[in-house]
């Protein structure tokens, strides 16, 4: 799903879009502005926390966390197609065979 989060777009999973309330309950809306970048498809681009305001680490480790997992879950969209692919071709050579 994707969140209007520190004015971007995010794509978040039901859990981590929980956990960010417990966070925003925690430290309010503002410490995340700034720290990240993200495109149109609420990817996470970048994390640039400000050197001159001191941020919480539990914050920053979000943030990561939130873009490692969204790239795994690329990863892990890709590994599904692969595998219908090789499923699909496997059916085609069988058919091939038959005839």
């Amino acid at each position: 799903m994707i969140k209007a989060i520190a004015n971007q777009r995010l794509n978040l999973s039901k859990d981590e879009y929980e956990y960010y309330l417990e966070l925003e309950k925690a430290f309010g809306q503002n410490p995340l502005i700034g720290m990240f970048k993200s495109d149109d498809k609420g990817q996470i681009t970048s994390v640039t926390p400000s050197p001159s305001n001191p941020t919480a680490m539990v914050l920053i480790f979000f943030v990561l966390n939130v873009m490692y997992n969204q790239r795994l879950r690329r990863l892990d969209g890709w590994f599904e197609k692969q595998e219908s692919l090789e499923s699909r071709l496997v059916k085609l050579e069988k058919q091939i065979n038959e005839n």
